[in-house]
């Protein structure tokens, strides 16, 4: 393969700074592992140019099984080995390495061909190495996401769609191209073919074809975290957030000086975080209903309180009791046409200690949640309805790259995403400015939505509050609501959740 050549060490460079190397091992499900890894933070950073390398979006990823599942469409997984090393150094970044511990060859050193694992250059060399395979075959980058390519055939209308996320490549689409390019790819590289994908990131893949559908779950990644933290043996919960519970910085039970003195408060921290973190990964994947706890858990990182880490806690566990929960594409009846739909909610001066409001939208396609947000604004709001006009306003900034996103993925000539939104004012001022003395104050960033609504690009459409699902991002539910938001989202719950 040519990956490194030993020359002799007067021929390095003078200035040229070697790196150390090391072996990494790793027991994998079905084989062990030795891989040899450079100690990139060695390396001086006039030796590399640009480090960062892309990855596919995971709104992409859902997108794309949910058109798959939609149009009953072939699935497959690819990993490519080694794909680090596939990539060649361009001439202008020498790199050498010391000798491989045993196979030490006494005054040589390495100076390396392609870019191994640890180097802080070779995700860039590799994801551009991928780039250009893909589109000297053919494949289109799409507008909304680098790291998804398409190819249509123009006569037939057949197509297939690839989402690159390092080295991992989920593949939809016609089964005949998609068996084209596996054999192209396995002629390439070193590829493992996964066949029809099962897991991908941590999601659970499980397909039904009868019914055409496809559910996104994370069972065995939420046992393994509650494990993890020793949880497996709480009480049930089956609400993320207590509905009385109003987040603060301050726990009136403790002393704020006594507690951050305590030794044991820098565990305490960092117990926090863990469990923060990893409750967070959950909900960006495919658990859009911790978004709003994880949104206000993660206020309070530098310094947590007992009364944050046992709500952390209940999060965990309600992640533990609800496992079997996943979103399901395809569930609800079979829509005419398939479009990205959306709904917008905010919570005014939910935040206690700014009296900020919360945004909170999300957005469907195939009866399941795509993307999703929740999150603080970034300023106050004077009135309900102005907080509900910027949450508005930052749900149609997604409205407008998913536009564009549907009229690639799905090849229709989409031309209009609605929004469900629940306040008659902020509906309104979306479509006309009557009430300019109410609006003088809401910063010039947050009127693009108007202009959107004229150019018939969104659709604003009022809905009940107790039918907009967005809610359910903004603020606490009590049961019976939740789980009415819950199957919207999600689109199917397990029987017994009935």
């Amino acid at each position: 393969r040519r990956t490194f050549e030993y020359v002799p060490i007067e021929s390095v460079p003078k200035g040229k700074k070697i790196i150390r190397c090391k072996w990494v091992y790793k027991r994998k499900p079905d084989r062990y592992k030795a891989r040899l890894v450079v100690k990139g933070f060695m390396q001086s950073p006039f030796d590399y140019g640009e480090t960062y390398a892309p990855v596919c979006k995971l709104t992409s990823i859902r997108s794309m099984l949910s058109h798959a599942a939609y149009n009953n469409y072939e699935c497959r997984q690819l990993d490519i080995g080694n794909a680090f090393v596939e990539a060649y150094l361009p001439p202008g970044e020498e790199v050498y390495m010391e000798n491989i511990p045993g196979f030490e060859r006494p005054g040589y050193v390495i100076k390396l061909v392609r870019a191994l694992y640890g180097l802080k250059q070779a995700p860039k060399h590799w994801a551009d190495l991928l780039s250009k395979t893909l589109l000297d075959l053919g494949y289109v980058k799409t507008d909304y996401d680098s790291c998804l390519y398409q190819w249509r055939d123009p006569k037939t209308g057949r197509e297939i769609k690839i989402a690159c996320y390092v080295d991992d490549l989920l593949i939809t689409g016609d089964k005949n191209y998609i068996d084209e390019f596996v054999k192209y790819m396995e002629s390439r590289f070193t590829v493992r073919d996964l066949g029809e994908p099962k897991t991908f990131l941590g999601m659970e893949i499980t397909r039904n074809r009868s019914k055409r559908t496809i559910k996104l779950s994370q069972s065995t990644y939420i046992k393994n975290i509650v494990e993890k933290f020793g949880l497996t043996n709480a009480n049930p919960v089956y609400v993320p957030m207590d509905p009385g519970y109003k987040p603060t910085a301050y726990d009136v039970k403790e002393d704020k000086n006594k507690r951050e003195n305590s030794p044991d408060y820098a565990k305490f921290v960092t117990l926090y975080r863990s469990i923060i973190g990893s409750c967070m990964y959950a909900q960006m994947l495919c658990r859009p209903d911790i978004s709003y706890a994880v949104s206000v858990l993660s206020r309070y990182l530098n310094k947590p309180t007992t009364t944050h880490m046992k709500h952390a806690k209940r999060l965990l566990t309600f992640l533990y009791t609800t496992n079997d929960i996943g979103i399901v594409y395809g569930a609800s009846p079979r829509e005419k046409f398939l479009n990205f739909i959306g709904s917008s909610d905010s919570d005014y001066a939910g935040d206690l200690d700014s009296r900020k409001s919360q945004t909170g939208w999300i957005f469907f396609l195939n009866g399941g949640a795509v993307s999703w947000r929740s999150v603080l604004q970034s300023c106050v709001a004077l009135s309900t309805p102005e907080a509900e006009y910027m949450a508005l306003s930052d749900a149609g900034k997604e409205a407008r790259s998913l536009l564009k996103f549907a009229k690639q993925l799905i090849n229709s000539k989409i031309t209009c995403i609605t929004i469900y939104e629940d306040n008659v004012s902020a509906e309104i001022w979306t479509k006309q400015n009557s009430h300019a003395s109410k609006t003088k104050q809401i910063d010039i960033s947050f009127h693009h939505i108007r202009d959107e609504v004229a150019k018939n690009r969104i659709k604003v459409l009022r809905v009940p509050s107790t039918d907009n699902s967005a809610d359910l991002f903004t603020k606490p539910l009590n049961k019976h609501l939740f789980y009415k938001f819950l199957k919207h989202i999600f689109g199917e719950l397990p029987p017994h959740y009935y």
